[in-house]
């Protein structure tokens, strides 16, 4: 896996390709996932309130312990624009976005993590929405998705038999 914390999707898309074809497996048995921080709200404008300033308290962490500047209002308005480098907005958004990873070349996609010491309310609220919104919109895009994900299916499941 690897993990997306602060940069595109789609800058990372050459290193996947790269590790396919250094792999000594079928490209089809190379499975690659994503993984990148977010929050989903009914819309868009609540989802980059709520999600800054836990977000902003993140990069004063690491500014403090690496020596780098605090990014700016500005500058995190510009990586939630579109949920482009933080999946954070309205479920459409945010499944408008996972289409669009989904589509890269290393067709790497998978639901936004990492929610980093956010409210309980809105971190369940966040799920909510993933399963019944963004999910939807997404299997409208991808039917090989419901196969997929289909409880018939479950790696969980079918660990247990």
């Amino acid at each position: 896996m690897y993990a997306v914390i602060g940069g595109r999707p789609e800058r990372f898309a050459p290193l996947v390709d790269l590790y396919r074809q250094a792999g000594d497996h079928r490209h089809e048995d190379l499975h690659v996932t994503m993984s990148a921080i977010g929050l989903i709200a009914p819309n868009s404008q609540d989802a980059k309130e709520t999600f800054y300033p836990y977000w902003l308290e993140t990069m004063k962490y690491g500014a403090r312990a690496r020596g780098w500047a605090i990014p700016s209002r500005a500058e995190y308005d510009e990586y939630t624009r579109g949920a482009r480098s933080f999946f954070v907005g309205s479920p459409q958004e945010v499944a408008d976005r996972l289409i669009t990873v989904g589509n890269l070349p290393a067709r790497a996609a998978r639901a936004p993590d990492g929610l980093v010491r956010r409210a309980l309310t809105d971190v369940m609220h966040a799920i909510e929405l993933l399963g019944t919104e963004v999910l939807s919109l997404i299997r409208k895009e991808f039917t090989e998705v419901q196969a997929t994900i289909s409880p018939r299916n479950s790696p969980r499941r079918n660990a247990h038999r």
